[in-house]
């Protein structure tokens, strides 16, 4: 019989952009483990730049479009979360690119009473450390922000302990 060793998730990292990228970063913080990524150059975000963002660890990637962030922050996490309540080309590139990277991501549809156990199993299934955060803006899915804050505090102290 196979004894599998718990492991933590050390850092949350995202884009920065309003709603699940913002929420994942503060339920990071919250938990009080180490929160980052890169985002577009300017800290652009889609109210204006935030450069709230420094202090949360992120670096200004080169170029100010959306895309380069997104795969850098692919390429630098163990897997991705994508909070996808609604349908939107940013949440599809992240599924795409994750796919054509073969780095695993959990796609969330809906928010229910499942939806911690099925990421905390996504997490302990593929032994993610570093877990990118990404999904819906704030004005495409009012809410999600905070919601996504208290789902990745909830699932890093569960994870963590």
């Amino acid at each position: 019989m196979i004894t599998l060793i718990p492991h933590k998730i050390e850092k949350i990292i995202s884009g920065g952009q309003t709603g699940a990228d913002f929420g994942g970063l503060l339920g990071g913080k919250d938990a009080n483990i180490l929160v980052g990524g890169t985002a577009p150059s300017g800290f652009k975000t889609e109210i204006g730049s935030n450069f709230e963002l420094i202090q949360f660890g992120c670096v200004e990637h080169t170029l100010t479009d959306y895309p380069p962030r997104t795969k850098l922050n692919v390429k630098n996490s163990d897997g991705t979360l994508i909070f996808a309540l609604r349908r939107s080309p940013g949440c599809e590139l992240t599924a795409r690119l994750c796919r054509d990277s073969k780095k695993p991501h959990l796609i969330i549809g809906e928010i229910n009473e499942n939806t911690i156990k099925v990421i905390v199993d996504f997490i302990n299934n593929n032994n993610i450390r570093i877990l990118n955060v990404a999904g819906n803006r704030e004005s495409v899915c009012k809410g999600i922000q905070e919601t996504v804050r208290k789902i990745i505090k909830e699932v890093i102290q569960i994870v963590n302990n």
